[in-house]
């Protein structure tokens, strides 16, 4: 089955921009299992239980509204509103985990700012794992602070569209960089 998808303004009539139009099963994540375990805990709750942490969450948001259509560009907006309240920048940070329920929603966000494919699901995207639904972010999450600790990278973020237009972005900081 194939689906024609909008090409987004921006590059449309540009020469050398991709041409990638057509959503199809070749370039969408499969369904698959899966899941992880995410624990939680204060500052507080870490030092009385002398618990190893991980990563501190930085900043946490959730972009939502508009044409459910262009569900794809919400991890876009979701990570621009936590760069906004942290101060920081697209360049700052160091690995960015996308959920790609099509392949399209990471090669956006890497042209639109630039962002170097080595800085993109570095350990592969759901095109690669699948799609495991209701597990999906839990294991992005876990993903990430995997790669924050084996590269050390200060920040990372995980986002992931759904497709009622919305997106969650929530930004990681190594607490040993």
């Amino acid at each position: 089955m194939f689906a024609k998808a909008q090409r987004y303004p921006q590059y449309a009539d540009k020469e050398d921009s991709p041409k990638c139009d057509v959503v199809t099963w070749l370039n969408s994540a499969q369904y698959a299992g899966g899941g992880g375990f995410v624990f939680l805990a204060s500052g507080k709750m870490v030092k009385k239980h002398n618990l190893s942490k991980l990563a501190r969450i930085l900043a946490f948001s959730v972009a939502s509204g508009g044409e459910p259509k262009n569900f794809i560009l919400k991890p876009e907006e979701a990570i621009q509103k936590c760069l906004d309240a942290t101060g920081l920048h697209w360049n700052d940070i160091g690995h960015i985990e996308d959920n790609e329920a099509f392949s399209v929603g990471p090669v956006l966000l890497m042209l639109l700012h630039h962002i170097e494919r080595e800085r993109m699901n570095r350990g592969g995207g759901a095109i690669s794992h699948g799609h495991a639904i209701g597990g999906t972010t839990g294991r992005l999450l876990v993903k990430d602070i995997d790669i924050m600790e084996r590269d050390k990278e200060k920040y990372t973020v995980v986002t992931a569209c759904n497709a009622v237009d919305e997106a969650p972005a929530m930004f990681l900081v190594n607490p040993y960089v």
